[in-house]
């Protein structure tokens, strides 16, 4: 059997690779929808467009840690809709850019 990188990677944000299936969504605000709207992030990317010029996006991934680190990037500009651990992974993440809890001497 020949080993499919496409099909192995085609559920990534990024690099990080999972099993099975996560559904992301998330809300931009209307500063941040541009993002959006003019790039195609992912195969299973939907965009549905909110009032006041917000998008929300979803995607089906396999894995989380890249779309934390995407979601980070827009700050308090993005709402994590679903999945709880997401919303979870943010916060703490947050939390530890704070803190400097991950420098020794902090």
């Amino acid at each position: 059997m020949k080993f499919d990188v496409a099909a192995y990677l085609g559920a990534s944000f990024g690099v990080w690779t999972g099993r099975g299936e996560i559904v992301v969504r998330l809300r931009l605000s209307a500063d941040a929808a541009h993002h959006v709207r003019e790039r195609h992030w992912h195969v299973t990317q939907q965009v549905t467009e909110r009032p006041a010029g917000e998008v929300e996006v979803g995607f089906k991934l396999s894995d989380l840690h890249d779309v934390t680190r995407w979601v980070l990037g827009f700050g308090a500009d993005c709402l994590v809709v679903e999945p709880t651990e997401l919303r979870d992974a943010v916060a703490a993440e947050a939390c530890a850019m704070l803190d400097g809890s991950r420098f020794r001497g902090a």
